[in-house]
């Protein structure tokens, strides 16, 4: 036996680690936007967007940079990066969208670093890719009889995607670990989800002004939580500042507030929660101060929002799924 194992390259003497994976796919959906349509700009923080335009065109911008996407074209968003669109040159524009969180570090990093953003119709990773998505939109389109059909699918995407940008980066002077402004982010997350998991900003609702100005200056406070970050991941606030803002075009307290702003809408278009739970869960200790925010944020107050939006903010993805 054991030799018959040698073989085939297998060792009788190894013991395989315990391995879990776990995907999610969230706000998939066909759709149709009319020439003025504007999706505005927005972050998906640990979601990775695919977005094929089925007919007619549109413009994005994707950390700065400006893509016209025409049918057939591909849209791979990496998370954390801030993107819009807008239909300003078709009539009609028709568009498969979805978000997929693939919490690999290393996969993350690799789109980071190697994702071109548009991959147009002929394209190695265009022709990869989209024939997946294509069945995937059909799948969900109908009556979904088989969900390991549709995660065979997703997961047939995410390994075509790795082993291509795996191929670009070959020759390259590169270690991978996890990046500094990853794990900045992913703390970032932690001060939003003030009740639940490991709750860095506790309190921070009440100061969350305070605080996060502090962010941005070279002052010190007892509740500046981007010292606190830098300190826990072994930086000086200034670098984990600046690392930020260069790997993601934004500051780490814009990001944060573009998170609570995403979670706040969310919430108040997908959930039935209470406009104080609400104002809660995203860091806030009363309902006014978070009411003020959000009229800043939106131009409507927290239930005009409700009443106008409930179940139309289909590109906004939760922290928590």
């Amino acid at each position: 036996m054991a030799e018959n194992l040698n073989k085939i390259g297998l060792s009788t003497n190894h013991r395989n680690p315990y391995i879990r994976s776990e995907a999610c796919l969230f706000g998939s959906h066909t759709g149709v936007a009319k020439k003025g349509w504007i999706c505005g700009r927005h972050v998906h923080h640990m979601m990775i967007e695919f977005n094929l335009v089925l007919s007619g065109k549109q413009r994005t911008t994707i950390g700065g940079v400006e893509y016209v996407q025409e049918e057939g074209d591909l849209l791979v968003v990496p998370p954390m990066q801030l993107h819009d669109f807008r239909v300003d040159d078709s009539e009609e524009m028709h568009y498969f969208c979805m978000h997929v969180q693939l919490p690999d570090p290393y996969f993350i990093e690799l789109l980071e670093r190697e994702n071109k953003g548009l991959y147009r119709t002929g394209h190695p990773i265009n022709e990869a890719l989209v024939p997946h998505i294509r069945k995937m939109a059909q799948l969900l389109s109908g009556e979904l009889n088989s969900r390991i059909e549709l995660f065979a699918e997703l997961y047939a995407i995410a390994w075509e995607l790795e082993q291509r940008l795996s191929q670009q980066q070959r020759g390259k002077d590169y270690e991978w670990k996890p990046s500094l402004p990853y794990l900045i982010a992913k703390e970032i997350e932690k001060l939003v989800l003030v009740n639940g998991g490991d709750n860095v900003a506790k309190g921070a609702g009440a100061r969350e002004k305070r605080s996060a100005d502090d962010a941005d200056t070279d002052s010190d406070s007892e509740y500046n939580w981007l010292e606190r970050i830098a300190g826990k991941l072994g930086i000086s606030r200034r670098h984990g500042y600046r690392v930020f803002r260069i790997a993601y075009g934004m500051s780490p307290r814009e990001y944060l507030m573009v998170l609570k702003r995403q979670e706040a809408m969310q919430m108040l278009a997908a959930s039935t929660d209470t406009i104080e739970s609400i104002a809660f869960r995203i860091g806030y200790e009363n309902v006014q101060s978070f009411s003020r925010q959000f009229v800043e944020w939106t131009g409507r107050t927290p239930g005009e929002f409700r009443k106008h939006e409930r179940d139309t903010v289909r590109h906004l993805t939760p922290l928590e799924v």
